[in-house]
């Protein structure tokens, strides 16, 4: 997940201005890759601005004139990659509807989000510890997740009404409840640091089981 390049959007966040030149647009890009990098380092339990200004090789002064502080650059970025992870989850969901039986497109929902999430395992992790303290970080973290359900359900309710099968909300909304919950445990999701990381094999045996069970409730008689 790389910082991207700065978006008229940004201009509206509190506490960010948004560069109007190319070189200074750069610039602001390197510092929220470093800052990116930081909170996804696992070894890292809190930075300074000072540290993403060495890491970006960005002077302090020149931060200081995009964002007031750590705290609005930290929901800058929460901002952008939450963004990445909703796109990318918009096209996992439009490629499972793609797949015309109910077991294929559910497991293929159920594994994407698994792996997309495991992908950003330390992010979350990060965001989640910060969170405590920051009402924008939890407002921000609720919407993606909001996003994220719409999508999971969305297409386990059409594959459900393409298998003749009929389903209440709730039901669909404990599947979404199901993975995270499996995924919160199994990548430490809630803590600072995993002590031990989740190899892929192990993600993609955890998405099987979760897709086994998610087809088997939805199926039941």
């Amino acid at each position: 997940m790389g910082g991207g390049e700065i978006t008229g959007a940004e201009a509206q966040l509190d506490g960010v201005t948004a560069p109007k030149q190319k070189r200074s647009a750069l610039a602001f890009s390197r510092v929220k890759q470093a800052a990116l990098d930081l909170m996804c380092d696992p070894d890292t339990v809190d930075f300074r601005l000072a540290d993403v200004s060495r890491a970006a090789g960005v002077s302090i002064g020149s931060i200081y004139a995009r964002v007031q502080g750590k705290a609005e650059l930290v929901r800058l970025v929460q901002r952008e990659e939450l963004e990445r992870l909703n796109a990318e989850l918009d096209a996992i969901g439009a490629e499972a509807e793609g797949h015309p039986s109910l077991e294929a497109a559910a497991d293929a929902m159920v594994r994407g989000y698994v792996r997309a999430l495991a992908e950003r395992a330390d992010l979350l992790r990060y965001l989640a510890w910060v969170s405590t303290g920051d009402a924008e970080i939890r407002r921000q973290g609720r919407a993606s997740e909001q996003a994220a359900r719409g999508v999971f359900v969305r297409v386990l309710r059409e594959a459900c009404d393409r298998a003749g099968i009929a389903v209440a909300d709730d039901d669909l909304a404990w599947c979404f409840q199901l993975v995270n919950g499996v995924l919160a445990h199994s990548l430490s999701l809630n803590t600072l640091r995993a002590d031990q990381p989740v190899e892929l094999e192990n993600r993609d045996g955890i998405a099987g089981r979760l897709s086994v069970t998610i087809i088997a409730f939805l199926r039941r008689d």
